[in-house]
């Protein structure tokens, strides 16, 4: 069984999934096996509308808003990092 605590580890904190939880414009962006991994812990029930799977190798638009209410688009592509399942590196295009 892997242990993912040391790389999940900021992802529990009060301070982010409280930041998850209260911006609407916020959200985690991972791959599809971390989704699944954070949607089995009970710790992540309250965010997980939260999570927005990117596909691997694929170079997706994502829209960030700034606090000023503008939005920027970026492109985003995961690469598989061979690390441990789900870790991904991103590779952000601006």
């Amino acid at each position: 069984m892997f242990n993912f605590a040391d790389h999940m580890k900021g992802l529990r904190t009060w301070v982010f999934q409280n930041r998850l939880r209260s911006e609407a414009h916020v959200y985690l962006y991972c791959s599809a096996i971390t989704a699944h991994i954070l949607a089995a812990q009970t710790s992540f029930a309250a965010v997980l509308h939260k999570i927005k799977v990117l596909p691997l190798g694929v170079s997706t638009i994502v829209k960030i808003q700034d606090p000023d209410g503008s939005v920027e688009e970026v492109t985003v592509s995961l690469i598989p990092t061979g690390h441990c399942p789900g870790a991904v590196m991103y590779v952000v295009f601006i």
